[in-house]
């Protein structure tokens, strides 16, 4: 609902219960996501592996199989959820997935990796 030009929000938080109410300008809902290959990759779309959904092969080190990669590395990000999961377009793991990738570049750990820890204790109290 509009009140004076803005919007009067009820929102929920699922993990406390804690409703809060908020208003604002402007709603945006964001109710859905596609990926589609950027058009910058169209000149190399018959040299890309793709499986059987048309999803682009990327292996663990963010690396796009491709018909070129024994001379060239080509490195997906933000383009892996189909492979690596729900958490790969969040921009909180970023800097995990840049190390990810520049480890695999040098060949060996440039940068250390946490492995099984977690940085935030979402829902403690």
């Amino acid at each position: 609902m509009s009140y004076d030009n803005k919007y009067q929000l009820e929102v929920i938080d699922r993990e406390t219960g804690l409703l809060k109410k908020i208003t604002s300008d402007i709603v945006i809902f964001c109710t859905g996501y596609t990926h589609i290959l950027p058009s910058f990759l169209n000149s190399l779309k018959e040299k890309i592996h793709f499986d059987s959904e048309n999803n682009m092969l990327i292996d663990e080190n963010y690396k796009l199989s491709w018909d070129g990669m024994d001379t060239c590395s080509i490195y997906i990000q933000n383009g892996a959820r189909h492979s690596h999961g729900i958490a790969d377009p969040n921009l909180s793991l970023l800097a995990y997935r840049s190390a990810v990738i520049a480890n695999d570049i040098a060949g060996y750990p440039l940068y250390s990796q946490i492995d099984g820890t977690s940085l935030v204790n979402w829902g403690s109290k």
